[in-house]
């Protein structure tokens, strides 16, 4: 089978405004190990006590990869209830991005809000910010010190190439063994696409309630989180991805195992999404912009207050069953929406027909009628001249 590969290149112009200055040009916001690291110092400086640091492993190169524990001391009664929430992030080195939503999540979860409080009230989480270390040291994009993308080796990882992946897998395992696993959450940063979205996989008995978490997001982090980009699926070529590696190692049956990834560019306004009632979509004009840093630590604090109103509506006395019932509205409305306008969308087609129709019915009359007269001003000439001819004949018989 033949196929080309597209290949493009940047080019830009930029005026130094200063002598003797450095400047850098980054593909996005830069997060270095080292920022990693004294935010991590000064976390730990601070003496919370529900906070814990620890050290995962060792990398190839012999660097840290370092996890933290945040929640609430409580009676161990207490403790065996609450239920286990993994983030991870920063597994491609180039998606510092990714970097920028974590510090997001762990600034809300350490801080005084009262919904960080009772998160720590009611879950266990287990946070390692950055799993390719010496991928973000050595400047690599994507790969580790071993030449592999690490989020390609969730299935069967080595201890020995890759350890933070290997003892991550192990970590996540650990804790869902101790207790409920409510939500697990792998960070990236997305090349292509455009706002902040979720991929998720299928539970084939209950398709609706691996969709419920993104759905409630779309309701607290407008207008820079997408519902109807998130896509849900799992397909073999996605089988070494934490998303459904892990998915699969605590049984296959969890609803809330997503990537979440944010773009390196900004927003796009999306027709069709849920909880926008009445209103219009916005204009691109309204949200062309590039995503900062405040966008991106949002996005973080959005996903933790998305857990909290998940568990609220868990245990309400409809349970989650109310918001399955709003998601498939939500789709079929939709799905409503989108059959009248690709009817509207074929009128419209068949309105040019009927014009493009008419046009050359019309083209063909007038040439028709062209010819006509063409032929009959022949005609004409033709009987001129033949009685021209005729009357001079006559003329040459008489003399």
């Amino acid at each position: 089978m033949n196929f080309q590969r597209c290949y493009f290149t940047f080019t830009f112009s930029h005026t130094f405004e200063f002598d003797d200055d450095t400047v850098f040009f980054a593909y996005s916001l830069p997060y270095t190990y080292t920022s990693l690291t004294n935010y991590l110092c000064e976390i730990e400086s601070r003496q919370l006590n529900y906070v814990t640091r620890n050290t995962l492993c060792r990398t190839i190169a012999g660097n840290k990869c370092e996890y933290l524990t945040i929640t609430n001391r409580v009676p161990y009664e207490v403790d065996k209830k609450k239920e286990g929430v993994v983030f991870t992030a920063r597994i491609h080195p180039g998606e510092s991005n990714s970097s920028l939503m974590m510090k997001g999540i762990i600034d809300f979860l350490i801080g005084n809000d009262p919904k960080a409080i009772e998160l720590r009230d009611k879950f266990v989480f287990k946070i390692v910010p950055m799993l390719n270390p010496d991928g973000v040291i050595n400047g690599n994009y994507r790969c580790s010190l071993a030449g592999c993308d690490l989020n390609r080796r969730w299935k069967y990882p080595s201890e020995i190439l890759h350890p933070t992946i290997y003892h991550t897998k192990k970590l996540i395992s650990r804790l869902a063994n101790e207790r409920c696993l409510a939500l697990y959450a792998d960070l990236h940063g997305h090349s292509r696409r455009k706002n902040i979205f979720m991929y998720g996989n299928v539970l084939e008995d209950n398709p609706a309630s691996t969709r419920i978490f993104p759905f409630l997001m779309s309701k607290i982090a407008q207008p820079h989180f997408s519902y109807d980009y998130s896509r849900f699926n799992y397909s073999r070529l996605k089988e070494q991805t934490g998303r459904i590696a892990v998915w699969r190692e605590i049984g296959g049956k969890n609803p809330n195992i997503f990537t979440m990834e944010a773009s390196f560019c900004g927003p796009k306004p999306v027709k069709y999404e849920p909880h926008r009632g009445a209103k219009r979509a916005p204009f691109a004009h309204e949200i062309n912009y590039h995503f900062t840093t405040k966008d991106l630590m949002n996005a973080g604090w959005a996903c933790c207050e998305t857990l909290l109103l998940y568990r609220q509506e868990k245990e309400s006395p409809m349970g989650l069953a109310n918001v399955e019932y709003l998601i498939d509205q939500y789709h079929k409305e939709k799905e409503a929406k989108l059959q009248c306008e690709e009817l509207i969308r074929q009128q419209h087609v068949l309105v040019e027909q009927r014009k493009q129709q008419e046009m050359q019915s019309r083209q063909q009359n007038r040439v028709t009628f062209n010819d006509h007269v063409n032929n009959s001003m022949k005609t004409d000439d033709e009987s001129t001249k033949k009685a021209a001819d005729q009357e001079a004949t006559a003329k040459k018989e008489k003399e």
